[in-house]
């Protein structure tokens, strides 16, 4: 019951670091793509602003990611013996799944 609970938590934090990922990776793109269509030289504090909005929100999801981590962190601090054997299962699980799918190649 407990390991449910535990996969659970880890899946989520895993979802929501993905989505943080995907956040920054867009939040970039959204920024250089504004760099790219700007004329260097006309807009130079354009370009600084788009520059700290971009840094500024990058700080932001770094601190998002910061947060949604620090529970599964807490959770292996307090239960490592218990995250050791999620992970060896895990390990296990990925190790049976990867073994499947190559034996059905020959």
């Amino acid at each position: 019951m407990m390991v449910g609970k535990i996969e659970e938590i880890v899946d989520r934090t895993v979802e929501k670091a993905e989505s943080v990922k995907a956040r920054t990776a867009d939040t970039l793109s959204d920024a250089s793509q504004k760099v790219r269509e700007t004329d260097l030289d006309a807009r130079g504090a354009e370009i600084k602003h788009f520059v700290s909005e971009a840094d500024a929100r990058t700080a932001h999801l770094r601190e998002d990611l910061v947060q949604r981590v620090e529970p599964v962190e807490a959770f292996v601090k307090e239960h490592p013996f218990t995250s050791v054997l999620i992970a060896a299962g895990a390990a296990a699980g990925i190790g049976f799944l990867l073994g499947t799918l190559l034996s059905r190649r020959d």
